[in-house]
Formats: structure tokens, sequence, C-alpha cells
């Protein structure tokens, strides 16, 4: 859900859960958190930037991390 907004500007929190199963662990579930903004250009075009950070237990522990992405959403 949107939390806020800025003339075109869009904030977004991110939170779900991710089942990670390597061949080198034992399997796991990582949490994410994070927020996301998007940049109205037009009524169906928006740039995005997104922040993400993954946490898990011990034995998926070399996930954890940031990752950024940014893109371009088209809306039809």
């Amino acid at each position: 859900y949107d939390v806020a907004q800025f003339g075109n500007v869009t904030i977004t929190p991110k939170v779900g859960v991710a089942y990670l199963n390597p061949t080198t662990t034992d399997n796991g579930w990582q949490a994410t958190v994070g927020v996301g903004a998007s940049y109205a250009l037009t009524k169906n075009v928006a740039l995005t930037a997104d922040y993400r950070y993954q946490v898990g237990n011990d034995t998926v522990k070399q996930y954890n991390g940031s990752t950024y992405t940014a893109g371009v959403k088209v809306s039809f």
C-alpha cells in the first residue's frame, strides 16, 4: 500500500518472506523489509526505485544483505 505521496512521487513500504533452498546449506526462511518509490512521468509510465534488506536464520546467513533496484513501470 502506498503510504505517502509528494507531488509525482509515491512512497511504498515493502515487507515479505523468501524461502531459500541452497545446495550448500540447510533450507531456510528469510525476512525482507524495505521501501520503494515511484515517480510518475505520465499517467501510464513511472520510474521506480526500491531498497530491500533481507535477513534470515543462521543456516542461510550468507544470503543476508541489501538489494537496490531501479526500473520503469508501464501500466496498461
